[in-house]
């Protein structure tokens, strides 16, 4: 068998290097960060529109999802997801934040813990850092009560590597609900799903953490050998409801080397991309492709980030505009002063309702964290 070197570094014995990470000061989306060498970058966005959440919860801007990536210093990659789920507003995007911050200090100060373990199993040592996540000593409304997260839900991933050889990995993950880890390989060139995902129904979130209450639902762990050069990507539902879950394992891997996706597709463009089928399938994508893809080993995490981003923007903008309008609408009555405008807006209300209703519901606008990494990052010269 080949020799952990995870038990050689013991990240907790030195100060580790400061994460990568969206900031609990602001609310709205963060917008894309690389690592200096590369190795790993996040586009943290979101096809939710701005009407939605100013008539839901006042605010102008804000994204529920949250995450960041950081370096071990065996020269391995690690990273978390959270997801604030939907009902709740901002109190959820504090409790995604405080789980993030946890679990990236978490993941830096016991990955050799988490990825070898020698005492406790990998199973044993995720469920108890998930059940010491939710505790009120790491509600951040602590010490600022602007960013009360108690009572705040998220579901969430968590993902580190053990180094077994210069080009091999252990890939050591756990996650609650319907957050994603997604490994895509250059031998094959296809996606896998690494962690289960069960849900009763489409509004069900598998599990969640709640801040000050604990896990709700089952904690899944799992561990897949991965190689040097392959990309895993970490995704709410934002990305992955969007995809047509069948046929992801070749879809994903097909928009990371479109590079139609660098930009967002405009309006104005040829007559196949006007009206994208909801959720479209493989074919659909192969045939819109064209000369656009490039070759795998061409792709950065950047490019890939960006590109599964506004591959949701494209197949979700009908539905963000009509949702928009609806929102205006919906505050316009709110605010109406008379009888004459609030029975005007009823009807423009009525009216959209009815076309929300027969509109075919498999594509949803929701906020996205995507994470994209290689196992390992480069501060550390392979071994």
């Amino acid at each position: 068998m080949l020799k952990s070197f995870a038990r050689l570094f013991n990240a907790g014995d030195k100060k580790h290097e400061p994460a990568v990470k969206t900031n609990i000061e602001v609310l709205g989306s963060q917008g894309s960060r690389t690592s200096k060498d590369a190795s790993a970058a996040f586009l943290h966005a979101s096809t939710s529109p701005p009407n939605y959440y100013l008539y839901m919860y006042g605010l102008k801007s804000i994204n529920m999802d949250r995450g960041g990536f950081g370096h071990a210093r065996n020269g391995t990659n690690f990273g978390c997801i959270f997801d604030g789920v939907t009902s709740g507003g901002k109190i959820n995007a504090y409790a995604a934040q405080a789980f993030t911050d946890f679990f990236l200090n978490w993941l830096a100060e016991n990955h050799a813990m988490f990825c070898y373990g020698a005492d406790h199993s990998v199973i044993d040592v995720a469920k108890k850092a998930f059940e010491e996540a939710t505790r009120a000593a790491n509600n951040p409304g602590l010490e600022n009560t602007e960013c009360q997260a108690e009572g705040g839900s998220a579901t969430g991933g968590i993902v580190a590597f053990d180094r077994i050889a210069d080009d091999l990995a252990v890939l050591h993950g756990a996650s609650i609900g319907d957050a994603a880890v997604i490994s895509v390989s250059m031998r094959d060139g296809l996606a896998r799903q690494l962690n289960p995902v069960f849900r009763k129904h489409d509004r069900d979130t598998g599990g969640q953490l709640t801040m000050c209450f604990g896990v709700d639902g089952p904690v899944w762990c799992f561990s897949h050998e991965v190689h040097a050069d392959e990309f895993i990507v970490l995704a709410t539902d934002g990305l992955t409801d969007n995809i047509v879950h069948d046929e992801l394992d070749r879809i994903v891997p097909l928009i990371m080397r479109c590079s139609i996706f660098d930009t967002i597709v405009p309006f104005e463009c040829e007559e196949i991309f006007k009206s994208p089928p909801e959720r479209p399938g493989y074919l659909y994508m192969v045939k819109i492709s064209k000369d656009a893809l490039e070759p795998l080993s061409a792709v950065t995490c950047d490019n890939a980030s960006r590109r599964l981003f506004h591959y949701v923007e494209w197949v979700t903008r009908f539905d963000f505009n009509m949702e928009e309008q609806f929102y205006m609408l919906s505050i316009r009555m709110r605010e109406a002063k008379t009888d004459a405008d609030r029975k005007a807006l009823e009807a423009q209300i009525a009216h959209m309702t009815a076309q929300r209703k027969t509109t075919k519901k498999v594509v949803k606008t929701d906020d996205a964290m995507i994470i994209v990494m290689r196992p390992f990052h480069t501060a550390v010269p392979p071994r």
